[in-house]
């Protein structure tokens, strides 16, 4: 584990709840849970999650929109976010596929 923390700069925080639709932190956090539909804004430093885009085997499937309201429906905005990600290439918080539908 102290590898692991070495290599990526923290230990995991949860796991991606698909029926719910939300990340589930395996630890004491508040909040308990984040709800993966709605505004996400792509930072650079000072994420939520850390996010892998994958081609196959995803967590969850993203599609964007300009009105999420069902899982995995995202509007990227630059104000006014649910929460905020940073992709990466390694030591991910969760993966996605983006897709079109």
């Amino acid at each position: 584990m102290i590898l692991l923390i070495a290599l990526f700069g923290r230990s995991p925080l949860g796991t991606v709840d698909k029926e719910r639709c939300a990340f589930v932190y395996s630890e004491p956090h508040e909040p308990q849970e984040i709800n993966l539909t709605g505004n996400v804004r792509i930072v650079d430093i000072g994420e939520t999650f850390r996010v892998r885009i994958v081609d196959i085997g995803e967590d969850i499937k993203v599609v964007p929109t300009d009105f999420p309201s069902q899982c995995g429906e995202w509007r990227f905005v630059d104000v006014g976010e649910d929460f905020s990600v940073r992709f990466v290439d390694i030591g991910e918080d969760f993966t996605i596929r983006l897709s079109d539908f």
